[in-house]
């Protein structure tokens, strides 16, 4: 690329900076353990729309294949779940809650939606079709 006032021939470089270093792995992570928990309860709860509620200092934490092994397990226990056990509340194998979600954030939905929080932020990733990551702040 040119100048157009100088002439002088420009390089126009592009950076991409992402912090924390671990950000990119989270952040698979989080798709991850989404994907098998939508697997797992595909046609489920749709007489209302639940949140899985699962700690994001806890996740952020484990390699890939332990992210699918504990959505698995978690996914195996919530499809199984008597609806008058709804919330469920369990720190194995990591901090996760199962309640209904309120009704006035997700408007028509049903299904369920994975949240991964922690103290200072909380990420909902929604299920199919409509997968996106999306931070809302929230304080603690």
């Amino acid at each position: 690329m040119t100048d157009g006032r100088t002439g002088k021939q420009m390089v126009i470089e592009r950076k991409s900076v992402v912090w924390p270093p671990t950000y990119v792995l989270q952040h698979q992570n989080g798709h991850e353990f989404a994907e098998t928990i939508w697997q797992s309860t595909k046609d489920r709860f749709q007489d209302s729309c639940y949140e899985l509620r699962v700690s994001g200092k806890e996740l952020n934490k484990l390699d890939r294949g332990t992210v699918r092994r504990f959505a698995s397990e978690i996914g195996n226990v919530i499809v199984q779940l008597d609806p008058s056990k709804i919330p469920m509340r369990r720190s194995v194998p990591l901090h996760w809650t199962f309640p209904r979600a309120d009704r006035d954030e997700y408007e028509d939905r049903r299904g369920s939606v994975v949240i991964q929080q922690d103290r200072t932020r909380k990420i909902s990733i929604l299920s199919p079709p409509l997968l996106e990551l999306r931070p809302r702040w929230q304080s603690n």
